[in-house]
């Protein structure tokens, strides 16, 4: 898949290994797929598991210049919807393509339940809109990874700060070599009790 991401073997492998770990009754969900090969990995260790590939195919729609300083508009515009569509149709995967600017781009489609997320849009407005979003899709025991925490990306650092701090049933660990992980209380519960 190297062709097809910017990430790194470690971040691969991190994807790998914990998008198993969830119920493989819940579906795959990835944000921000830019051209498609994290998604292609997700589903290559969960060929059976419905994914839904979300992107805008168009870069980002709003950067804060204080939080988003690493990033321009003009980046990520050159992916291509029907160049990802194509690594998952050749292979015969159940997914579904979603494009636009996520959450808005999933009004009236049903995409959950969900179990694994990788949620990789870089940015402020992005990363807190997507997980208020997929808040309410997520199955018990579920796990979100985002790319970019912790590694001079101000905007996902603040958005998962005060995501942690509304919705207190989710907390974040940090992840080499710079992502994040969600984890929901539902994973420590015992005999029923939160």
């Amino acid at each position: 898949i190297s062709p097809y991401t910017l990430l790194d073997t470690s971040r691969l492998a991190n994807l790998w290994q914990l998008c198993r770990m969830t119920n493989p009754a819940g579906r795959i969900v990835e944000v921000g797929t830019y051209k498609g090969g994290g998604a292609l990995h997700l589903s290559n260790c969960c060929p059976d598991r419905k994914i839904i590939i979300c992107d805008s195919f168009s870069g980002f729609e709003a950067i804060d210049p204080k939080l988003d300083g690493n990033f321009d508009k003009q980046m990520f515009k050159d992916s291509r919807q029907e160049a990802v569509e194509s690594l998952f149709r050749t292979r015969q995967r159940n997914y579904e393509l979603i494009a636009g600017f996520f959450p808005e781009s999933c009004h009236g489609k049903n995409i959950g339940p969900v179990s694994f997320v990788h949620l990789d849009v870089d940015i402020y407005k992005a990363t807190i809109e997507s997980l208020y979003y997929l808040h309410d899709l997520m199955m018990e025991k579920s796990l979100i990874v985002l790319d970019d925490y912790l590694r001079k990306t101000e905007g996902v650092n603040q958005a998962v700060a005060e995501f942690v701090a509304q919705e207190r049933e989710w907390t974040c660990f940090p992840l080499f070599p710079g992502q994040g992980l969600l984890v929901h209380a539902s994973w420590f519960a015992r005999n029923g009790a939160s």
